[in-house]
């Protein structure tokens, strides 16, 4: 089954180097880094999530 991560890159909850690590060990995982962002993302960045 396929996986995605979206980690927002200043998320003090979960920083991106757990994140990082997981998508490492989860098979079939798409890891998306979201620059600037917090725990979650901007208006203007939601965009960026649409998978077509």
């Amino acid at each position: 089954m396929p996986v995605l991560i979206v980690n927002g890159e200043k998320d003090s909850g979960v920083p991106s180097k757990y994140a990082i690590k997981a998508s490492k060990v989860i098979k079939n995982c798409q890891l998306h880094i979201m620059k600037g962002c917090n725990i979650g993302p901007k208006k203007k960045d939601l965009k960026s999530l649409l998978i077509y």
